[in-house]
């Protein structure tokens, strides 16, 4: 079962609590146990993990804060688990879009900043919330693949709001909305689409009349006289 799971961050979350009410219903023997599962997640996610992606963000953050991150994985994870550093970055983006950054050790405040981030992301870069990681994917490390998935997302967003500084990430689609006088509209709509077929050279032999019957012999698969 587990080979075919597709497990991103709130999903892992929303999975490991239906399994614990699997088990307080007496099912335990239709799934692994936690740990296993746990491990399980935990590969899933790091088997996409990608440290050209990774490079990338951090580049681009140390270009825009002048903050330096430290070169492994783990201590990426600990150079954002504050969102400090993504408030800056957001900050730089979009100038006075989080206006208080709490430097303070305390979890709850660390969590303020990440969650003020990822408001900020949706609020002044349009940013859907499907391309966003959960608090607890960073500040637990549950999936820094999201987290990276995430900043880069950012880059593309700010690009179409017209940000000229670094960027990163790809360009957003756009949308091609097409507009049409009525005469050319009106034109269009008497042109048959070749999805409809054609009934040219058709006849109507071997139809049967409705409500007539129709005798078949399922052995020679030729219709009765």
């Amino acid at each position: 079962m587990l080979g075919y799971l597709y497990i991103t961050g709130c999903e892992a979350l929303q999975f490991s609590a239906y399994l614990f009410l699997l088990r307080l219903k007496g099912m335990s023997n239709v799934v692994p146990p936690l740990g296993e599962l746990d491990r399980a997640i935990a590969e899933k996610i790091n088997s996409k993990y990608n440290p050209e992606l990774e490079r990338e963000v951090i580049d681009w953050i140390e270009q825009l804060t002048g903050l330096r991150s430290p070169g492994t994985k783990d201590q990426f994870q600990e150079f954002l688990r504050d969102g400090q550093v993504l408030c800056k970055l957001m900050n730089r983006l979009v100038p006075g879009a989080i206006p208080k950054i709490n430097d303070s050790k305390l979890a709850f405040k660390q969590m303020e900043n990440i969650e003020n981030f990822l408001k900020a992301c949706t609020n002044e870069l349009n940013v859907p919330p499907r391309d966003l990681f959960q608090t607890v994917d960073l500040y637990e490390n549950k999936n820094m693949v999201q987290v990276i998935d995430t900043i880069h997302a950012v880059g593309r967003h700010a690009k179409a709001k017209n940000y000229n500084g670094p960027t990163i990430g790809g360009k957003l689609a756009e949308r091609n909305i097409r507009n049409f006088d009525e005469a050319t509209y009106n034109a269009g709509k008497n042109i048959p689409s070749q999805q409809m077929g054609s009934n040219k050279n058709a006849s109507q032999a071997g139809n049967t009349p409705y409500g007539a019957k129709r005798e078949i012999d399922l052995l020679s698969h030729h219709k009765l006289r």
